[in-house]
């Protein structure tokens, strides 16, 4: 597959939902901290056959934003722990309005907490619990269903994985990020976690 590193400063991901929208082919949207460093990076990530489309519809959406392509890249530990999680999957439409409602009551706050409360939140995702050597996370948002079905099926699973050197410090970060930010969203834990870490390594709906 072809990945696509992007960048962000503000963390606004509003156009990655209007991406989800508009896009008809199958690609995956990934934020990560890697093992070495703690800069959050951007990701796409799609087929060669649709990666001139993807390019296209970026730069409509985010024209003044550079995007690159890229070596994958690797999150785990490989002598470490890893922690998963996952959300049923959503419709695009619904969480683009909880992103909305979200930010509506951050901005009608008079109160230095989230006001968001437990609407989704990418753009204040706490990745500061991710030290720079040896430990890592990212969430993948990744569309549900087969790709040949993504014209008809507009709902996305937003997954998460941190590594760590233990299974205390993985949960930890694992729980940082996603309890805080997306509390009114079920969380729910992998039966089977080999397959699920898989399934995020190869991005597989």
């Amino acid at each position: 597959m072809k990945i696509f590193r992007f960048n962000l400063r503000n963390g606004d991901i509003n156009g990655i939902i209007e991406f989800f929208k508009k896009a008809d082919f199958f690609f995956v949207f990934e934020i990560a901290v890697q093992q070495i460093g703690k800069e959050v990076n951007y990701y796409l990530i799609t087929f060669p056959s649709f990666e001139k489309k993807l390019v296209s519809i970026f730069k409509d959406i985010y024209p003044d934003v550079e995007i690159s392509k890229e070596d994958d890249y690797i999150i785990f530990n490989p002598e470490g722990s890893v922690s998963a999680a996952y959300f049923e999957p959503i419709s695009v439409y619904e969480i683009s309005k909880l992103i909305a409602k979200g930010q509506s009551m951050a901005k009608g706050s008079t109160c230095g907490g989230s006001a968001a409360g437990g609407q989704p939140n990418f753009a204040s995702l706490d990745f500061s619990k991710v030290n720079e050597v040896g430990e890592s996370a990212a969430v993948q948002m990744i569309p549900s269903g087969c790709p040949s079905a993504i014209k008809s099926k507009k709902e996305i699973e937003i997954r998460f994985l941190s590594s760590a050197p233990t299974p205390y410090q993985s949960k930890e970060i694992l729980d940082s990020f996603v309890s805080s930010r997306f509390s009114d969203l079920k969380v729910r834990e992998p039966k089977n976690k080999a397959s699920f870490i898989s399934k995020f390594n190869f991005r597989e709906p």
